[in-house]
């Protein structure tokens, strides 16, 4: 057996050769205490700044409790090492278009919901508009020269907000610039995100759009970017687009959360490679939540065994109004008619236009012949009354959460008025329906067959949806890690969706509009930024208690409010046997879409 090798930190050394080490040893200290006092009275040049360049990915339909380290290993790495917002909240897509500017073509009908009908010729409703964070973002940082990649949904609404892009690349299904920009992905290996099928119930989940997405930015456009100074935004379809096909929390679902933090994981990967992974900041965030649709017998979708949607799951307002509308004079509809509800196109003797968008309806009294009849000659005065019969009959559906009245239609006792959610315009809905969600009120399963909670009625086929008042539709994520950011660091003071625009402006070292909403969420930021001794507070906004059917009825909002601005926290309904106080009522709601 071979001698054992000397370790020359145990073994002893002879005394004369201890001294010469020990006079070394002093000689150095001396040396370093020398060059350490004179570089005391050397004025030191600033050290380097990080570059300054963000990445943006968009998991619409991410919920807080989706992210964990078997599902989304990446991301929950990602919030030890950086930071988390864990009170983030979305915005109700019709708080914005309720708040728009009137040319960005909100709630109407074309030409206009309001406009008189010469003619049975078909006026179609068009979806809402919003004002989206991630456009005004990439806008923000094309104004200032930097250079931007911008994938995924969104790409038409950038090039029409900037016409004149220089140094960008824009992708998404339907858009590209440089026009160029598919061709040279095929040439280079590489799918088009165009090039990819829409997903649909029988392929789920969407890994397919996911990966051609990823790739595009890490293998193609990254290295085209100025990695000094540059901003790209990247949209996936996942989770909401399997979501919805196959309901929360449902092995489609997961196998494409799974895919979303792989994509994650691709991207560390090619900044890694690039060098530039400690002067990158990294954000992972969702416009909106997610919730499971129940169907009007209360079986949660998730339970449902049929792969794809059937309209077994849809709470149908129009026809529900229609229905009641048959009775005439006698029914509690006497004013709507037989042929006055529709769903898009309309006519002389239409009434009520509904339209939905899932998790919410959008009901308009439009300018016609039928509405001007049913106020004697009036059309304000038929659409008053029409307005004030419908909100009243759909208090008694089941299915129908808290309803929003125009300001300008009245007051129906326990409605909300619609400046509720901010100033109005002139092409404010009519009517804003959401669907209940609060367990006590509709006898929802608190946790559907994924070991998931969540879940409302809608107006959709759909096992999934979005859009309405439940808190797991609006709050969603927002993790983030690079140099702009603190480390380990998880805030529990509210922020939301339209505090990303400033953020990142900040992140960039950029100006923010004067006009801009929201605020820097520096409780988060690696600045010397800070928001002093302020602490979030919250606002309920109650409607009164009618007696609807004998039951007390009262629809509720609870706001948090942090440094000025407001985040809707959740909203719904509570019904209780009988007359019940108020103060008691407004408790018990409070408490009901707090927990829910």
């Amino acid at each position: 057996m071979a001698a054992p090798t000397p370790n020359p930190r145990y073994e002893p050394v002879s005394p004369g050769a201890l001294l010469a080490r020990q006079f070394v040893t002093l000689l150095l200290l001396m040396i370093s205490l020398a060059i350490s006092f004179t570089f005391l009275f050397v004025q030191q040049p600033p050290p380097p700044q990080s570059a300054h360049a963000t990445i943006v990915l968009d998991w619409p339909g991410m919920r807080p409790d989706l992210v964990s380290p078997a599902l989304t290993p990446h991301l929950a790495q990602m919030g030890n090492d950086g930071v988390i917002a864990t009170d983030h909240h979305a915005q109700p897509p019709f708080f914005t278009a309720l708040t728009a500017p009137k040319t960005s073509g909100q709630f109407s009908l074309t030409p206009s919901a309001k406009s008189p009908v010469a003619a049975p010729a078909p006026l179609v409703a068009t979806p809402p508009a919003s004002i989206d964070p991630f456009v005004t973002m990439a806008q923000v940082a094309l104004n200032n020269g930097l250079s931007v990649a911008y994938e995924g949904v969104g790409g038409a609404a950038l090039l029409q907000a900037h016409p004149t892009l220089t140094n960008a690349f824009v992708l998404d299904g339907a858009t590209a610039y440089p026009t160029e920009l598919p061709s040279q992905l095929r040439a280079a290996h590489l799918t088009p995100p165009g090039d990819v099928p829409a997903l649909d119930a029988a392929h789920a989940p969407d890994t397919a759009r996911t990966e051609a997405l990823t790739q595009a930015f890490t293998e193609f456009l990254l290295p085209k970017l100025k990695v000094a100074s540059f901003l790209a935004i990247i949209h996936y379809n996942d989770p909401a687009a399997t979501g919805t096909l196959t309901g929360i929390g449902s092995p489609a679902m997961q196998a494409a959360l799974r895919e979303d933090d792989n994509a994650l994981g691709e991207i560390f990967t090619a900044l890694n490679a690039a060098g530039i992974q400690d002067s990158v900041n990294l954000i992972v965030t969702s416009d909106h939540g997610l919730v499971d649709v129940i169907s009007p017998d209360a079986a949660s979708a998730a339970s449902q065994s049929s792969f794809a949607p059937t309209n077994a799951l849809r709470t149908d307002l129009a026809a529900l109004i229609a229905r009641e509308a048959l009775r005439g004079a006698n029914g509690v509809l006497p004013d709507v008619g037989a042929q006055g509800v529709s769903t898009g196109a309309m006519t002389k003797h239409t009434t009520v236009v509904v339209t939905p968008y899932g998790g919410f309806d959008i009901i308009t009294v439009p300018d016609t012949p039928a509405v001007a009849a049913a106020g004697q000659g009036s059309a304000q005065t038929g659409r008053v009354e029409l307005a004030q019969e419908v909100a009243t009959f759909l208090e008694d559906i089941p299915q129908v959460g808290a309803i929003f009245l125009n300001d300008s239609l009245g007051k129906v006792s326990g409605t909300l008025h619609l400046s509720a959610f901010g100033p109005l315009n002139a092409d404010t809905p009519d009517i804003l329906v959401s669907f209940a969600s609060s367990p006590l009120d509709v006898r929802q399963r608190g946790t559907n067959i994924n070991q998931f909670a969540g879940s409302m009625y809608a107006d959709t086929a759909s096992p999934g949806t979005w859009g309405g008042l439940s808190r797991h539709d609006l709050h969603t994520i927002f993790y983030a890690v690079g140099p702009g950011f603190k480390q380990g660091v998880s805030s529990y003071v509210p922020s939301g969706t339209e505090d990303l625009v400033p953020t990142v402006e900040s992140l960039l070292n950029l100006t923010t509009p004067a006009h801009t909403p929201g605020r820097a969420m520096n409780e988060l930021l690696n600045t010397n930024a800070d928001n002093g001794s302020a602490t979030p507070s919250t606002r309920v906004v109650v409607s009164d208690v009618p007696l609807v059917n004998g039951d007390s009825y009262m629809a509720v909002l609870v706001y948090e409010d942090y440094l000025g601005r407001e985040y809707l926290h959740a909203g719904g309904i509570i019904r209780k046997p009988g007359a019940t106080p108020l103060p008691d009522l407004q408790t018990q709601a409070v408490t009901l879409v707090e927990q829910e």
